[in-house]
């Protein structure tokens, strides 16, 4: 048996308000001047994430000079404490790339989110990740169903739509140096595949 959560908003993507947040990027390159990962990871996240307009998420920022990491991004939410506490639980904490390491902070008007498992077990999880997802364009459905030969074994399969996220990401072989990809496969590299020890399998409508 299937079980099916809340269907997202059938609200259209905006590319003109996913390029308002995501230019200039104004960040740091390698010596051949392209992007080193954690700046392509940042937009991606700014690509998938990103595309739900009630959020707002902050630059790639450098270290302050008393902290452990290397870069700090800031995913700010409007007045959603629900919404702030189900992202900062799908999100990581942090990122690493051959020791350098991207910080992830949820935060509103009052307070920085910490990630939690919440009780109730891979339903609590299912629940959380359409909380945090059910706003966002690209978000379509999601399902709790058995995963393998043994029933009992369920997976959460978030479904996004069919749709082609593109964003300039120093491809040298592309002529405007952008990179296309398939909307969910964004997602899997933004969220883990496992949340609080459940399997988390991304699929596209």
């Amino acid at each position: 048996m299937s079980y099916i959560f809340t269907m997202a908003s059938d609200q259209p993507h905006s590319d003109k308000n996913t390029a308002k947040k995501t230019e200039p990027f104004n960040l740091p390159k390698t010596k051949e001047g392209l992007a080193p990962p954690w700046v392509i990871w940042y937009r991606e996240l700014v690509s998938s994430i990103g595309a739900d307009d009630s959020l707002i998420i902050s630059p790639l920022l450098p270290p302050e000079e008393d902290e452990s990491y290397a870069y700090l991004v800031t995913i700010t939410v409007d007045n959603n404490p629900l919404k702030a506490q189900a992202l900062a639980n799908i999100l990581p904490e942090k990122v690493t790339f051959s020791g350098v390491i991207v910080q992830v902070r949820v935060i509103d008007e009052e307070k920085i989110y910490q990630a939690h498992c919440p009780p109730g077990g891979i339903y609590s999880i299912a629940t959380e990740i359409n909380i945090a997802l059910e706003d966002n364009p690209l978000f379509d459905i999601l399902y709790v169903q058995p995963f393998g030969a043994n029933p009992r074994d369920l997976a959460i399969f978030p479904v996004f739509k069919n749709e082609v996220l593109t964003f300039y990401n120093d491809d040298i072989g592309q002529l405007c140096r952008s990179s296309a990809q398939v909307a969910y496969q964004v997602f899997a590299k933004i969220i883990p595949e496992k949340l609080c020890d459940f399997l988390v399998l991304y699929s596209n409508n």
